[in-house]
C-alpha cells in the first residue's frame, strides 16, 4: 500500500510539472491573455516558441499518464475555469494508442461532470498489449446553459512493454 502511495505521487509529481497558468491583463480597457513566465519550449536563439491557447473561460489545464505495477495505465487530468464566469464542465477522458503509422486507436473512455468551476479526474486501465499510449482529453467548458467552450487536451505519451 505504501509502494503505491509513493508510485502515485511519484506519477503526479511528473504530471504537474507540464501544467499551463493562463491569466489576464488590462491592455487599452480589454483583457487579453497573458502567460506568466517564459514557457520551456522557448528559443533565445530563434525567438520561436509554441503558441498557448487561450480561452474565455478556462484557467489552467493539466493532463498527464503514468504506468504503475507493470501494466496499470493510470490517466490523470484537471481543468479549472474562472469560478465568476463557469456554471458546469463535462470532462470525456481517452486512452488512446498510437499504430506505426502515426494514427491514434481510442482502446476505452470514461466520462465526469460537475456542477461547478473545476473537474478533476483519474482512472486505470490494465495495458495487455505493447505500445505507446496516451490520454486524450476533451473538455466543454459552461458559460451558460447553452454557451460553452470545447478544451481538449493531451498527455504525454507512455511507453508499455509486455
Amino acid at each position: 500500500m505504501v509502494r503505491k502511495g509513493i508510485v502515485l505521487l511519484l506519477c503526479l509529481s511528473l504530471l504537474m510539472s507540464s501544467s499551463v497558468m493562463a491569466q489576464e491583463i488590462a491592455v487599452d480597457g480589454e483583457n487579453v491573455p497573458y502567460v506568466d513566465g517564459i514557457p520551456d519550449d522557448y528559443n533565445e536563439a530563434s525567438g520561436d516558441m509554441d503558441i498557448q491557447p487561450y480561452y474565455s473561460y478556462t484557467a489552467t489545464t493539466d493532463t498527464g499518464m503514468c504506468i504503475i505495477y507493470k501494466n496499470i495505465g493510470v490517466g490523470t487530468a484537471s481543468i479549472l475555469g474562472y469560478a465568476d464566469e463557469v456554471i458546469k464542465i463535462t470532462g470525456y477522458m481517452y486512452l488512446q494508442k498510437v499504430y506505426s503509422d502515426g494514427t491514434y486507436q481510442n482502446i476505452t473512455s470514461w466520462y465526469s461532470e460537475v456542477d461547478g468551476w473545476d473537474l478533476d479526474m483519474e482512472n486505470t486501465h490494465t495495458l495487455t498489449s505493447s505500445g505507446t499510449y496516451r490520454i486524450m482529453m476533451v473538455y466543454n467548458v459552461y458559460h451558460k446553459p447553452m454557451q460553452y467552450e470545447v478544451v481538449q487536451t493531451y498527455s504525454n505519451e507512455v511507453i508499455f512493454v509486455k
